[in-house]
């Protein structure tokens, strides 16, 4: 009796278990199936994106093959020893000694007076401001006497000139006109009673200059300059005139060769006092070129000139060569030139020279060898050496 009560109590409990979970179960596809209530679901997470180190890369010791170049690539550091020795000094007021008018609105006025008796005076002014136009105008008086009788000698001198400026173009213009007085001094005035206008020694000289030239290469890297220049010299028995034409022009080949081609013509006409004229004319042609070899420069050119009908050539030819980091450079060359032996240029030689006969010109052949460079004490030099042989030279 016992046993069986125990067990309908058993039974008992397991069926109110299993209606109790049919009844939850029963519960909740009731309130699954109700769509009027709406149900939000909300996540919470504390996770964070980290962005972790790369690894370090390991390198090591030994050094990295040369690249595969076939040039080898130079790089020169500029000297550590050089020191300026200059240093800035103050501002004190200090006289005025212009020596020429290149100020623009400048103007100048100097008079002296010096041993041997000698009177100067000089003048200059200058109007413009430099672009467009510029005028400049010159005068002065020089003379000086020695103890000696007739040892005595002045200058009187007048110079104006033009700068004008377009564009990128400039006008050179140039008036002058000088006159010199010398005297055959050191006579013996006792043997000889000599007048001081037959001792005495006068030149006239008027010259002419003009010049138009570009400030820079135009836009085919032509570079042109030409010229002339125009000048009539004479004496008390004689007069002469002399023409000079040049047409340079140069071009650029690459950013350091240069073309140079020039054409001038030299002509000179001299006309002693009842006597013919002499012409002496100097035509030539002058091309050359320069350009760089690594650590060389080179400059050939050669002139071909024909000196009164007779053909000349004169080499140009010179070499630079850099050493030890550009600090000295050797120069050599071979340059020959010709040299006009009119009336005008030998009397700045000889003022007491009498009136050539004939003329003729000079040919000049000079070869040279040289150095120049600086040191690290901010000293610069330059030596040279050579040797010149004249032809024709006139001996006084």
């Amino acid at each position: 009796m016992l046993i069986n009560n125990r067990n309908h109590h058993q039974i008992f409990r397991i069926s109110c278990s299993f209606l109790l979970l049919l009844f939850c179960f029963r519960n909740d596809l009731l309130m699954a199936q109700d769509t009027s209530k709406s149900q939000t679901i909300q996540i919470i997470s504390n996770y964070k994106p980290v962005l972790r180190p790369s690894t370090k890369l390991s390198f090591s010791a030994s050094p990295v093959p040369p690249a595969p170049f076939s040039d080898k690539l130079k790089y020169a550091l500029p000297d550590q020893q050089f020191k300026v020795i200059m240093k800035p000094v103050e501002l004190v007021p200090a006289a005025f000694t212009p020596d020429s008018i290149k100020f623009i609105n400048h103007h100048f006025l100097k008079l002296g007076y010096g041993n041997f008796q000698r009177i100067y005076a000089d003048a200059g002014t200058a109007w413009g401001t430099g672009k467009p136009v510029q005028v400049q105008l010159l005068a002065g008086y020089h003379s000086l006497s020695g103890n000696l009788r007739f040892q005595q000698h002045n200058r009187f001198y007048t110079d104006a000139s033009l700068q004008a400026f377009r564009n990128n173009h400039r006008l050179n213009a140039n008036l002058s006109f000088s006159q010199r007085n010398y005297y055959f001094y050191g006579i013996d005035s006792v043997n000889i009673n000599a007048k001081q206008d037959s001792l005495r020694q006068t030149y006239n000289l008027f010259s002419a200059t003009f010049d138009y030239s570009n400030n820079e290469p135009n836009q085919y890297g032509i570079y042109y300059q030409p010229s002339l220049q125009t000048n009539l010299f004479s004496d008390l028995n004689s007069t002469e005139w002399n023409l000079n034409l040049r047409l340079p022009v140069s071009v650029s080949l690459g950013s350091t060769s240069v073309f140079s081609l020039q054409a001038s013509a030299d002509l000179t006409g001299y006309q002693p006092k009842d006597t013919v004229t002499y012409h002496n004319h100097i035509i030539s042609l002058y091309p050359s070129v320069s350009f760089p070899v690594k650590d060389f420069k080179f400059e050939l050119g050669g002139q071909f000139a024909w000196d009164q009908g007779n053909l000349n050539f004169l080499p140009q030819v010179g070499i630079e060569a850099f050493v030890h980091s550009n600090r000295a450079i050797i120069l050599a060359g071979w340059k020959s030139s010709i040299r006009k032996n009119n009336y005008q240029q030998l009397m700045e030689i000889n003022p007491w020279i009498r009136q050539p006969l004939a003329p003729f010109n000079t040919r000049v052949d000079e070869v040279f060898a040289g150095v120049r460079g600086d040191l690290p004490v901010n000293l610069h030099y330059r030596l040279k050496a050579g040797v010149t042989n004249f032809h024709s030279q006139p001996l006084f």
